[in-house]
């Protein structure tokens, strides 16, 4: 059932990617790299909210998530969302800035509890992100992405994400 749910939603992803490229919607896949739970893997999308200025200044929108995979006995996750500016430059590597919100939820199953403690501590907290972000050309329709996101306010950590982009 999974995997068939895994293939749907691949199949809607390439299905709709032409359409949302005129849109300027990106979407890919990344592997992250976490100051307190390690590795992590999960996805990127960035959209355009606009332009401001002379027209050259693009403000986008931004969603990443990860499921970090490094955690015995536990569970964690965090999803931010975002908005970034990005920096108007000669060559073709886009750089951006931003901030956003960060959830994220951590759950810890201990295989020795204590008497009259709760075997399952889960945890949830929003925060405060400041966003970096790099576009670099790959293919006509495939970027590289280098993201930057530091959760100050929260569950405190430093999040380095690379991957790849599809769309326009």
């Amino acid at each position: 059932m999974r995997r068939t749910a895994w293939v749907v939603v691949a199949l809607a992803v390439i299905a709709g990617a032409r359409p949302l490229a005129a849109q300027g919607f990106r979407i890919g896949p990344h592997v992250s790299w976490a100051d307190d739970f390690d590795l992590g893997v999960g996805g990127t999308a960035l959209f355009s909210l606009g332009t401001v200025g002379n027209g050259q200044n693009q403000i986008m929108g931004a969603l990443a998530g990860d499921w970090y995979v490094d955690c015995n006995d536990c569970q964690y996750f965090e999803v931010t969302g975002g908005v970034y500016y990005r920096i108007t430059t000669s060559s073709s590597i886009r750089p951006s800035i931003g901030g956003g919100v960060n959830f994220h939820r951590f759950a810890y199953d201990p295989e020795v509890t204590l008497p009259g403690t709760d075997p399952f501590y889960r945890n949830s907290e929003l925060g405060i992100a400041v966003l970096g972000n790099l576009e670099f050309p790959l293919m006509s329709s495939v970027t590289g992405n280098a993201n930057l996101r530091a959760t100050l306010q929260g569950y405190q950590q430093v999040v380095v994400s690379f991957g790849i982009l599809f769309g326009g």
